[in-house]
C-alpha cells in the first residue's frame, strides 16, 4: 500500500493529504515516505537509481 500511496503523490500528482486520508496513513508518515522516495530518485550525478521496494 505504501508504494501505491507514494506513486499517487509523485506520479499522479495527487495531494498528500488526500492520499493519506484515502489509504488511512497519517499525513506526516506519507510526507516522510514521499520525501524519502524523492531523495532516492536521483543518485549522485543525476542518474536515476534502480527502483527499490519502499515497503
Amino acid at each position: 500500500m505504501r508504494e501505491f500511496a507514494v506513486a499517487a503523490v509523485l506520479e499522479a500528482g495527487h495531494r498528500e493529504a488526500d492520499v493519506a486520508r484515502l489509504f488511512r496513513f497519517t499525513p506526516w508518515q506519507l510526507t516522510a515516505w514521499v520525501s524519502e522516495a524523492r531523495a532516492a530518485a536521483a543518485a549522485p550525478g543525476g542518474r536515476p537509481q534502480p527502483r527499490r521496494n519502499l515497503g
